[in-house]
């Protein structure tokens, strides 16, 4: 039986290894366990996830600052 204490040093692994933090990240996306993930997908669709999921971002960014500046924009008019 895994204890509190023990999760810690598993904490420390995920936070210094993005391949695997990006399968926790996925696999949360998707509704999966980490298992189901790896075995249903490719190292190809799994870096194809990682690319759509930071395009999302940008994208998602990107428009978070044009409305912040048509907000600030229609505050000086």
């Amino acid at each position: 039986m895994m204890r509190w204490k023990n999760l810690t040093p598993l904490k420390a692994t995920i936070e210094n290894d993005n391949y695997l933090f990006l399968q926790f990240f996925i696999a949360e996306k998707l509704g999966m366990t980490l298992a189901e993930l790896r075995a249903s997908m490719s190292l190809e669709e799994l870096l194809g996830w990682n690319a759509y999921c930071t395009v999302k971002s940008d994208r998602e960014q990107k428009e978070i600052e044009r409305s912040r500046r048509q907000a600030q924009y229609r505050r000086v008019r």
